[in-house]
């Protein structure tokens, strides 16, 4: 799993509300099953395998982020890696 060519870091802030906590961890587990993306450590999300060597399966990761930017007022780190084009991305 270490040798994942995409990633996004998430992590969340120590600070939340339980009714927030619950609403934004609703948020990410809805866009991980629309985009077939799983949570490989805490805060590590890659593509799962069944589309990671898909043609333009990194498409899928980079959708994953672009959501999780929406709501990025509940995270203390947002970041899009992509270790093929050197492209690195934050939000927060």
């Amino acid at each position: 799993m270490e040798d994942k060519k995409y990633k996004v870091i998430l992590q969340l802030k120590d600070d939340l509300r339980s009714d927030e906590l619950d609403f934004i961890n609703s948020y990410i587990e809805k866009w991980k099953k629309i985009y077939n993306i799983i949570n490989i450590k805490d805060d590590i999300y890659c593509l799962s395998e069944k589309i990671a060597y898909k043609p333009n399966g990194f498409v899928s990761l980079a959708f994953f982020y672009a959501n999780m930017t929406e709501k990025k007022d509940y995270m203390k780190k947002l970041e899009y890696y992509d270790f093929i084009d050197k492209e690195f991305d934050y939000a927060v």
